[in-house]
């Protein structure tokens, strides 16, 4: 025969007893289970189980094209280096004359734009540069001046244009070249078995795509690529550890390099 459906367990009615000892009286009424379409006590409908709150930028998500992803990326990152020269610059300290006269004899040979001339101020390494012209009329001279680079370490402008100045940082006279380290790990990286390893486990091909790059504080990277993600995650344990191999001085120049890792 079929168990009723509101029949007690033996389990509960042991309990129910334990409960009328302790006490001392009599045990309270079971509690009635509610049907579904049944109310609660008072005649208000039962709760709705409470759903979990969802952060409205993941509901708004949307796959994007990925060369929009990454013309995004690199805005943003244009502009993350642009405001912390900006701000290296305004906590820079005492103005340096040496610093300027130094950007000076670069910026002597790029020609300002006409009728103007170069506005340099410098504090500690640190050097805001600007010219009484629009900033698309010399800072694409500016940045590209083969003569600015030998001087600075970084050099930065707004890249959406709402600020007519550049920001560069000096590199220290002695400072080594940072192209001789980050070509150390590219090589050391193209030659990995390790590397190598992580795709051949996972029975996959294709290629990782590399921004390598180096400063006084040691290196970073993007990635991109067709590989798998286990297989990208595992090149980049890999890439990790040797970069811990290579001493880094802080005085190294910046410098950058892409390699494309063909597994």
């Amino acid at each position: 025969m079929r168990r009723p459906l509101h029949r007690r367990s033996a389990f509960a009615a042991a309990a129910a007893t334990a409960l009328l000892a302790c006490s001392g009286g009599k045990a309270p009424p079971p509690a009635a289970s509610a049907a579904p379409g049944d109310t609660a006590a008072g005649g208000a409908p039962p709760a709705a189980p409470e759903q979990p709150s969802i952060d409205p930028a993941i509901e708004q998500f949307r796959p994007e094209d990925p060369a929009e992803v990454a013309r995004h990326a690199a805005r943003e990152e244009a502009r993350g280096r642009f405001r912390t020269m900006k701000e290296a610059f305004a906590g820079g300290g005492r103005a340096s004359s040496s610093a300027a006269a130094r950007l000076q004899a670069a910026l002597s040979r790029v020609p300002p734009p006409a009728g103007a001339r170069w506005q340099i101020a410098c504090r500690g390494a640190a050097c805001r540069i600007a010219a009484a012209a629009a900033p698309e009329a010399w800072q694409p001279a500016l940045l590209a001046s083969a003569d600015v680079q030998r001087v600075v370490d970084r050099l930065a402008a707004d890249p959406d244009g709402r600020d007519g100045a550049a920001y560069a940082l000096l590199a220290a006279e002695d400072a080594p070249p940072g192209d001789d380290l980050v070509g150390a790990l590219a090589r050391e990286l193209a030659g990995s078995a390790e590397a190598r390893a992580c795709a051949a486990n996972a029975e996959a091909r294709g290629t990782i795509r590399y921004e390598l790059r180096v400063d006084g504080s040691g290196f970073t990277y993007r990635a991109d690529g067709d590989l798998p993600w286990p297989v990208v995650d595992c090149v980049n344990g890999v890439l990790g550890e040797i970069m811990r191999g290579i001493e880094v001085p802080p005085t190294a120049r910046s410098a950058t390099r892409t390699v494309a890792l063909r597994l």
